[in-house]
């Protein structure tokens, strides 16, 4: 439970730009939670490619998400609402900055 508001907390501070503090959330959630099922080691790649985009790494943030995306298609499971949130916005900022 603790793990998952982190990860809650996480996101907040990604749509505040704030990619250390996402980043310490991240991680903090990953030591009290680490990934022991295919969601949340897809959650886990995502958390990844959001800390990459916001560090600039437009490359490895497209590439950690579509990884993360093919760890959800082979395990024949969709992201929660919430999740699928993050990712279309993810997925959206790295559209929006290919046509810049």
């Amino acid at each position: 439970m603790v793990a998952a508001e982190l990860q809650n907390l996480g996101f907040v501070e990604i749509h505040r730009g704030n990619a250390d503090a996402t980043e310490r959330y991240f991680t903090e959630g990953e030591k009290i939670g680490p990934a022991r099922d295919r969601y949340s080691s897809a959650m886990s790649i995502i958390n990844k490619a959001v800390i990459a985009f916001l560090r600039g790494n437009r490359c490895e943030s497209r590439t950690l998400l579509q990884r993360a995306r093919s760890v959800f298609k082979e395990a024949g499971i969709a992201p929660g609402a919430d999740d699928q949130f993050e990712i279309d916005w993810l997925h959206g900022q790295l559209e929006k900055n290919a046509r810049d």
